[in-house]
């Protein structure tokens, strides 16, 4: 059960979208299973896929220089 006394945990999810599409860091989240479920402006920018490629694929379609 939600703690509702949390305002943080009442969010709208419009709201965290723009919010998420406003950062300058790229932020991608994997839901259970591995796939892709909200990849915001700055990864389309990072790696040049837009959201609504990635989006269900597995994060395996990334790959990063160490």
């Amino acid at each position: 059960m939600a703690d509702s006394s949390n305002p943080l945990l009442e969010l709208d999810s419009s709201f965290v979208a723009l919010l998420l599409d406003s950062m300058a860091d790229g932020v991608f989240v994997l839901d259970e299973k591995g796939a892709i479920t909200v990849w915001n402006r700055a990864m389309e920018a990072i790696t040049g896929y837009r959201e609504e490629e990635v989006k269900g694929q597995g994060c395996g379609l990334l790959s990063f220089d160490l």
